[in-house]
């Protein structure tokens, strides 16, 4: 029924406001009460963040196949790779990740938890590439990556390119440009790149 709730709460986000959304709408397009709704789904932010969730699993799992196949890969490149697997499995969401988006500006709680939500999955990315990190080291490093999808993500929004070309030549520069940044910062060294 969560699932149920999360899917509804993603179709109404196609041309509605996060905050215009009501678990009494969604109650209603799953055709169960009001009670039921907030029990299985509590409410529309935690149905925000479930839908989220699949999409990074699906993502991960993807970029998991296929860092399978290439194992000798460069850790930058799977966790180049990862992020456009991510873009490609987001695209048909692009509205309703568009409308959270623009929803978080005025909603804080919504924008810590998706920000979260991002920094997890990141985290595994990272992982599933060869980064065993800990500690802050690890921290400053999901943070980049993020800080990388943020500037990346006005450009994948508007790139209609059935290769994604746009966002693949966008996120191979910040990318590169967060890695420089990482070594300045002793955040990345040299045997790191070394080992790619």
């Amino acid at each position: 029924m969560k699932a149920e709730l999360a899917k509804a709460c993603w179709q109404a986000l196609a041309d509605t406001m996060p905050n215009h959304i009501t678990m009494t709408q969604l109650a209603e397009a799953c055709g169960i009460s009001y009670d039921e709704a907030i029990l299985h789904g509590g409410d529309v932010t935690h149905l925000i963040l479930h839908q989220l969730e699949v999409l990074d699993d699906e993502a991960l799992s993807a970029s998991f196949a296929d860092f399978a196949e290439d194992p000798d890969a460069s850790s930058y490149d799977k966790i180049f790779e990862g992020l456009i697997m991510r873009f490609e499995v987001m695209a048909p969401s692009r509205k309703q990740l568009a409308n959270i988006h623009n929803g978080a500006i005025r909603a804080p709680l919504l924008a810590m938890h998706c920000l979260h939500q991002l920094s997890h999955s990141i985290d595994k990315l990272l992982s599933l590439s060869g980064d065993n990190s800990t500690g802050a080291i690890r921290q400053a490093r999901i943070a980049g990556v993020v800080g990388v999808l943020m500037r990346v993500r006005p450009v994948w929004i508007s790139d209609e390119s059935n290769d994604l070309g746009l966002t693949m030549k966008a996120l191979d520069k910040e990318l590169k440009k967060a890695c420089e940044w990482a070594l300045s910062l002793r955040v990345l060294s040299q045997d790191d790149l070394a080992n790619d």
